[in-house]
């Protein structure tokens, strides 16, 4: 999901920890983040087949990936991997002016 600046508040939760152990999806309901079901169908191979998840409700986009050929690569404290963009969801029409970009997380000592 692409994120905005009023996603700042938000930001320890989704990046800093661990969907393993925290469900985000519930800290997000406490939160009060508005949130939205999509529904989209997998590829061909799975005919049929539908997913149907929470995402942030005023994101502005949405990428639906699927983990491409390549391996995982181990990169010390995490896993990373190379993944294929399937489709883009667009929430709004037009794009929008603040966008959450790294630069701000770092002159705010976020990152």
């Amino acid at each position: 999901q692409q994120l905005t600046e009023d996603h700042i508040n938000i930001i320890d939760l989704l990046g800093k920890t661990s969907g393993y152990y925290n469900n985000k999806i519930e800290e997000l309901k406490k939160l009060n983040v508005p949130l939205q079901k999509i529904s989209f169908s997998l590829p061909e191979n799975r005919r049929n087949e539908f997913v149907s998840l929470d995402i942030i409700a005023n994101s502005p986009h949405v990428l639906h990936l699927e983990q491409g050929d390549n391996e995982i690569v181990n990169a010390g404290d995490h896993d990373v991997i190379f993944c294929n963009i399937v489709k883009c969801y667009k929430q709004q029409d037009e794009h929008p002016i603040n966008v959450l970009k790294s630069g701000l997380l770092r002159r705010l000592g976020i990152i």
